[in-house]
């Protein structure tokens, strides 16, 4: 009786911390499979890309151990000024999903968005394991997942990682975007076909097909969604008649997270809308 209470007390307590989370993801990693290439960013650039040498398969599950046996307890207050460099670990899972982890100082990010606390040494990690460093490369890991608490700055973002992306709106439809004061976080848009022929529109799994932008200095800089974020794969066209006016809803939130202050330029299907974010987190309308 003893020992099954101090069972049922020891994992009560791996729940609480968050470790069997973490256990269950890398028990989903085919080692094998994964590449284990290590990634070191810095100022936007890849500084380090490093190569295991000769890794057997016995070396791949001693690596992955390795990766695993350091991580623990969830962290819930999400990361805003990351301090460089960062690390990225492309793995496979046994589904044959690429994916990758993300680590900055003792952060380690997980694909879906899940923080938490890990003590890896990653410059003795590549000295331990006999990995090769091949050179740098210009790479940005915008498009990674465990990188995105990573980009954001209490004050901003950090612009070196994003991806630059020329934004051209539909001249005949316009798109005005107004914060909803019911729900923080959401946006309203009008959007209106001042053209003279019908313009057609995405929906997905019921929401707009939309993308959101940073602009600054006039470069726009795409914003990449939450870890774990997946658009509706559900889609149809709808149709907005010349001279007429659709409404819209935008749950920037959900799909974004919160905001830093910044002005921003949000896309649907063509149509484009902008939107500041103040000092203090609040949505504006753009000017």
């Amino acid at each position: 009786m003893k020992r099954i209470m101090c069972l049922i007390l020891s994992f009560l307590l791996a729940a609480a911390m968050g470790c069997s989370s973490s256990a269950s993801f890398f028990d989903t990693i085919d080692a094998a499979r994964s590449s284990f290439v290590i990634a070191g960013y810095e100022e936007g650039l890849v500084t380090v890309w490093s190569l295991p040498k000769g890794a057997d398969q016995a070396a791949k599950e001693a690596l992955l151990k390795a990766l695993s046996r350091e991580t623990g307890a969830e962290i819930r207050d999400r990361v805003t000024n990351a301090a460089e460099p960062f690390y990225a670990v492309y793995l496979t899972t046994r589904e044959r999903k690429d994916i990758n982890l993300g680590w900055e100082k003792e952060v380690m990010a997980f694909p879906d968005g899940t923080l938490r606390k890990d003590s890896i040494d990653f410059p003795a990690l590549l000295k331990d394991y006999g990995y090769e460093v091949t050179g740098e490369y210009e790479r940005r890991p915008a498009a990674y997942a465990g990188f995105y608490w990573f980009l954001k700055k209490e004050n901003g973002w950090r612009t070196e990682y994003l991806e630059e992306v020329p934004v051209e709106a539909a001249g005949d439809v316009t798109l005005e975007l107004i914060p909803d004061e019911k729900q923080p976080g959401r946006l309203n848009g009008v959007m209106k076909n001042r053209g003279t022929e019908d313009y057609e529109y995405g929906i997905f799994d019921g929401q707009p097909d939309f993308d959101l932008y940073l602009k600054e200095n006039g470069v726009s800089y795409r914003i990449p969604p939450l870890p774990g974020v997946v658009k509706g794969s559900i889609g149809h066209g709808g149709l907005l008649p010349a001279g007429k006016e659709t409404e819209r809803t935008y749950d920037i939130s959900a799909f974004f997270g919160n905001l830093p202050p910044g002005d921003y330029l949000l896309t649907d299907s063509g149509a484009a809308g902008t939107f500041s974010v103040n000092a203090e987190g609040v949505m504006e309308s753009g000017h």
